[in-house]
């Protein structure tokens, strides 16, 4: 076997919601892809209707192609672009298992049937080549029981890949070795699947549902027990297990919904089935009335009705309605008054609205406690059985579940001795693994300057001691670099050549009190710091500039960290990554700050903070150092303002971006709009004579429309990055990838240039065919009047003004039109009753 081999192509083995899914995320990795099924023989009524019958290869090929086809129109998309869909190639097992010899990698995703999938396996087995490896997707199957199924050969190069659904947008790939699985094998799987495929690899062992199915499971139907037992409404039970503890947003019975309650008590047969000493085994039968629903078809969101439902009331309106588990009906889910909730809304950090849940006495403490207690305890119970650290549990449960803590986090959290003290009065035993945390301080986590550890249990032993946690050479995280050290004042200046402080910690001030240290070529730690952003030492003599507002939100504070990181980095560093770990990179302006000046009309107030962060985007674009932006999520207006001004972007695959202004009444004004002519203008070679009208419009369109790019694919197709920009797929390589990037313009000599003086717009020709558009848009009723306006001072700017057809003008002329542009529309009092209705309700206002 080569066993250096990269693999570079792939084969998936049926086409379901889940192997089409993984096709598509493979796809998405460039991974070239079969996805074979069965091979069908008889047309059906769809197959008449499209013309197809005997011998048409698409018959044959009809249950992979129908896959792919439901992957296209998936909601949310499989795919980051509709192109990328070429890369997947469907067949069937009779006709194609030939082609397998030519793969790196065939996983198999079908039915959860022992016997089907031997059979495939003794299929597939004669075509599998010498190096490939062979994995199977079950969530189920022992993997024993599978590599048994194999020939002796194949054994070796075998082992579970399991996908969370949908693959790609859940971070999760549980991989778990067979008994005979080469480690080397196994090694190249789990660099294969953080490094190409952007997954978040946990190490499972081969027990029942693996790890997060297995606690996932455990703590959705201990709600669902309790919900029964205590005479809670579906309605409650959501509020209180989703948003409000760091779960998801469909919390418990919305999940079930989502996921299917077909799957959802297979699972939970599989459990009860495979774990006949289980001491919580009782729970994984399912209550009355979800057997009832089963009968009744009501298996969620794919029949139409589950534990929630929608339907139409008297005024047409839709609402959704929540069962009640008595009368077996649909009902209203009325108003959740549960006190707990409330004042839990009041405090933002995680930790704090956990250990106020924990004291409460009313309804919702009362649950909250019971389930999440449980919850620990039978994690920590499951330990080493289902894992031989908590680390891996916890991971699994973030990244497969989406929690934003695991058990063990949150029971640090809200405080492992005395939650102990409690659990024990009432009555319960603790798991080995936490006696030995009590006997040994007490956490399960804890940190040693810029090194989070962990404690490492030796069940043999009964006790453990503090490790690092394990990360991959390419996670560079801020939260560690942050914690290696504090801010301070020395008489140096940070990065090449600056000293090095010798009283690391020695806290200094300035006049608008933040505080700054020096920090040298092998230090880590905050070089900057302030309210609103931290400058941040990512090692090799580059500094991040991390956002901290809210929802990070750009305002003068963040401005003007903007300024200073660049001034530093421009003294001595080799460059600036901007990027941020919160949820979003940023959701653009500060909407508020904005409505209040033009409410209180302190118009040249707007106008020196439009001209602030105009200039500061071009501080960005033409600094003396390498600045590359490296956005996640939303990244909105001026956002994707500073985005555009960064000299290379390393995007999050899941970053979407957008010039979204026109929502709010105003054109963008940071340089948007002079980014996209500059960029219109570049792409044409000097002295080639094209129209520029035709790129022009598609600015038009992308900018009016308000456009956001649902993938960092995406935005490098509606223009928002460049070609020669990066997609990161790992969400936790995006910041080292960034800084490799900025070493690499630094080392290749960077030089930013100068702004442009010369470039060349459509003027007004180009200004009267957008205006005809627009008008009879407003005649057919496609915009509104407003809209019109908007999009006609839009169009006057990426024009380049009422000036003729080839002129050149130069960056600053732009951005003085979009300054201009943007502050008459400031002084009209529909654009404040759209800026007041999105901060009301968050969606636009069409007037």
């Amino acid at each position: 076997m080569t066993k250096e081999k990269p693999i570079g192509s792939a084969a998936v083995l049926g086409a379901g919601v889940m192997g089409a899914a993984i096709a598509a995320h493979l796809a998405n990795a460039g991974i070239p892809c079969l996805l074979l099924d069965m091979k069908s023989t008889e047309p059906d009524e769809q197959d008449a209707k499209q013309g197809i019958g005997p011998g048409d290869p698409r018959l044959a090929n009809r249950f992979a192609i129908r896959g792919l086809e439901r992957a296209l129109k998936a909601k949310p998309a499989s795919f980051f672009s509709p192109r990328l869909r070429s890369l997947v190639r469907p067949g069937n097992f009779e006709d194609d298992a030939a082609q397998l010899a030519n793969v790196d990698w065939i996983v198999e995703a079908v039915v959860e049937n022992l016997d089907i999938k031997r059979s495939l396996y003794e299929k597939i087995a004669p075509h599998v080549a010498e190096h490939a490896i062979l994995s199977s997707n079950t969530s189920g199957l022992s993997v024993q029981s599978l590599s048994d199924c194999l020939p002796e050969a194949l054994r070796s190069r075998f082992l579970v890949t399991h996908f969370f659904n949908p693959p790609r947008y859940l971070h999760l790939l549980e991989l778990v070795p067979g008994p005979l699985t080469d480690p080397v094998v196994y090694s190249r799987m789990a660099e294969f699947g953080e490094n190409v495929l952007g997954k978040g690899v946990v190490h499972a062992k081969d027990t029942p549902n693996f790890i997060a199915n297995r606690i996932g499971t455990f703590g959705l139907l201990h709600a669902v027990k309790l919900m029964v037992e205590k005479k809670y409404t579906i309605a409650e039970v959501d509020r209180l297990t989703g948003k409000a503890i760091g779960r998801p947003k469909s919390a418990t019975f919305r999940t079930a919904d989502l996921v299917g309650l077909d799957t959802l008590l297979h699972v939970s047969k599989n459990m009860y089935d495979s774990l006949p000493d289980d001491p919580a085994r009782d729970l994984f039968v399912p209550p009355t009335f979800v057997q009832g629903m089963l009968e009744k078809k009501w298996l969620g969101e794919k029949t139409g009705a589950g534990f929630y439902k929608k339907s139409k009331g008297a005024d047409g309106k839709t609402e959704i309605l929540m069962l009640d588990p008595d009368s077996m009906e649909h009902v209203p889910q009325g108003k959740v008054a549960i006190p707990s909730l409330e004042i839990g809304k009041n405090l933002e950090d995680l930790g704090d609205r956990l250990v106020s849940f924990m004291k409460a006495k009313d309804r919702g403490g009362e649950f909250l406690w019971e389930n999440l207690s449980q919850t620990l305890l039978y994690a920590a119970g499951q330990i080493p059985e289902i894992s031989d650290d908590i680390v891996n549990v916890d991971r699994a449960l973030r990244w497969g579940f989406g929690w934003e803590m695991g058990p063990f986090e949150m029971w640090d959290a809200i405080g492992v001795e005395a939650s102990c003290r409690r659990m024990e009065k009432e009555g319960a035993e603790l798991p080995p693994l936490v006696k030995a945390v009590l006997a040994n301080g007490g956490r399960f986590y804890g940190r040693d300057g810029a090194t989070p550890l962990y404690f490492d249990f030796d069940s043999a032993s009964g006790s453990g001691s503090m490790k690092p946690v394990p990360y991959g050479p390419k996670v560079l995280r801020l939260e560690d670099l942050k914690a290696a050290g504090s801010p301070g004042t020395t008489a140096g200046g940070g990065g090449r050549g600056g000293a090095v402080s010798s009283g690391a910690g020695t806290s200094g001030g300035s006049a608008d009190g933040s505080t700054a240290s020096s920090v040298g070529k092998a230090s880590r730690g905050v070089v900057w710091e302030s309210a609103d952003a931290s400058l941040v030492d990512l090692g090799d003599d580059v500094a991040c500039l991390e956002f901290h507002t809210k929802m990070n939100t750009i305002g003068p504070g963040l401005i003007e960290a903007i300024e200073k990181s660049v001034a530093i980095v421009e003294e001595s560093w080799r460059g600036l990554v901007i990027a941020n770990e919160a949820d979003n990179f940023s959701v653009g302006a500060n909407l508020l700050l904005i409505l209040n000046e033009i409410d209180d009309e302190n118009y040249d107030d707007v106008d020196w903070m439009v001209r602030r962060f105009q200039n500061v985007n071009q501080r960005i674009r033409y600094s003396s150092r390498p600045v590359v932006v490296a956005p996640h999520g939303l990244t909105l207006g001026g956002g994707c303002e500073v985005t555009l001004a960064a000299n290379r972007v390393v995007a999050d695959a899941e970053t979407y971006i957008g010039l979204v202004e026109l929502g709010a009444g105003v054109i963008p004004a940071g340089g948007g709009c002079k980014e996209w002519v500059r960029r219109v203008h570049l792409s044409v070679p000097e002295g080639v004579d094209v129209d520029l009208f035709p790129f022009l419009r598609r600015a038009f369109e992308t900018v009016g429309m308000a456009k956001v790019a649902t993938s960092g694919v995406e935005a490098k197709d509606l223009g928002y990055l460049a070609q020669d920009d990066v997609v990161a797929l790992n969400r936790d390589h995006r910041i080292y990838e960034a800084k490799q990037n900025v070493l690499a313009l630094d080392i290749a000599g960077f030089d930013a240039g100068r702004p442009l003086e010369d470039i060349r717009v459509v003027g007004e020709p180009g200004l009267a065919k957008i205006r005809a558009g627009l008008h009879n848009m407003r005649a057919s009723g496609y915009i509104t009047e407003y809209d019109h306006v908007l999009g006609d001072k839009l169009a006057w700017v990426l024009c380049g003004g009422e000036v003729s057809a080839g002129s050149r003008v130069s960056e600053q002329y732009l951005l003085d039109l979009e300054r201009e542009a943007f502050l008459a529309l400031c002084e009209d009092n529909r654009t404040l009753a759209r800026m007041e209705n999105i901060l009301k309700t968050g969606k636009p206002l069409r007037n």
